[in-house]
């Protein structure tokens, strides 16, 4: 492959203790399963709809049709779309108005029983409401470590593989450019000597972050292991890869600088007018280069 003039060859886990899954805090995890704002007030109201509506044919059927199971769907749809703490409001709602059809079918218990009763109708809902919020959060963290790193959020090498593939052959087939990019941090081993593996998925995470905010929606970061990543960079030349690439070197340093820490970043890159179908290639053809940029002196593109 010839040389560009831009010095642009044509052509984990997280670690025990990180606060951080899929690039985000572990708290903060859930904002982005559940719904919230407006659609979490409009399924809130939806479910108090419907167990006032079962309360009504609870109590209009008389004690000896019992609709007491229908309290778990709105219960379960809560937990579902909205989260635990929606679930258990309307686990607290159900028990309530279960409570009150009792009282008003003159259902003559004692005191001790109707407390009993209860508060085992309650330990049900909120477990019903444990269970399908877990199960939904479980589900979307399952997906996205089919396609994504656990600990920044990027993606995987799979997934990078598959989106070259697929980005060569719309190369070819519009006849514009893609760059392939290879990153990889110095001194990363640095950080995790001295201030920890928590430090060190931190670096990792602001690098995925930083990166993430410098490239366009059309592009690609995965992380291949390790403190190693590559970048896909579509319908991208070697001037506006170079323009690109610069700018994430220099925003991640200054971020490395803030926090009093050495780590910079080598990167290879290769841009490719008309690209072989053969994705090892490119990937060692970029990975090559760098390595040589961490042999002539790193913290810089080859």
């Amino acid at each position: 492959m010839p040389t560009s003039p831009l010095g642009l060859s044509t052509g984990s886990s997280p670690s025990r203790g990180s606060q951080r899954l899929l690039g985000i805090e572990r708290s903060a995890l859930a904002g982005r399963v559940f719904q919230d704002g407006c659609r979490s007030v409009g399924f809130t109201l939806g479910g108090i709809a419907l167990i006032v509506t079962n309360g009504f044919l609870d109590y209009f059927t008389g004690p000896q049709v019992s609709f007491g199971l229908l309290y778990l769907l709105p219960i379960a749809l809560l937990a579902w779309w909205g989260g635990f703490a929606q679930g258990i409001l309307m686990a607290m709602l159900a028990t309530l108005s279960w409570h009150l059809v009792d009282v008003a079918e003159n259902v003559s218990t004692a005191p001790v029983i109707q407390i009993w009763n209860g508060t085992t109708r309650f330990g049900i809902f909120v477990f019903t409401s444990s269970l399908f919020s877990r199960l939904r959060l479980s589900l979307y963290i399952e997906k996205k470590m089919a396609r994504s790193d656990l600990l920044t959020g990027a993606a995987n090498g799979r997934t990078f593989y598959e989106s070259v593939t697929h980005a060569v052959e719309h190369s070819l087939r519009t006849d514009r450019p893609l760059t392939l990019a290879y990153l990889d941090l110095d001194r990363f081993k640095w950080i995790n000597d001295n201030l920890g593996h928590a430090a060190g998925d931190t670096v990792l995470c602001e690098l995925v972050s930083c990166i993430q905010r410098n490239i366009r929606a059309i592009d690609l970061l995965a992380r291949l292991g390790g403190d190693e990543f590559a970048l896909l960079l579509t319908d991208c030349g070697d001037e506006d890869a170079r323009i690109i690439l610069d700018r994430i070197r220099e925003r991640f340093a200054h971020e490395m600088s803030l926090h009093n820490w050495p780590v910079t970043l080598s990167v290879g890159a290769v841009t490719f007018p008309k690209p072989v179908r053969d994705v090892d290639a490119m990937v060692r053809q970029v990975d090559e280069l760098m390595y040589q940029a961490k042999r002539t002196g790193k913290n810089c593109i080859v």
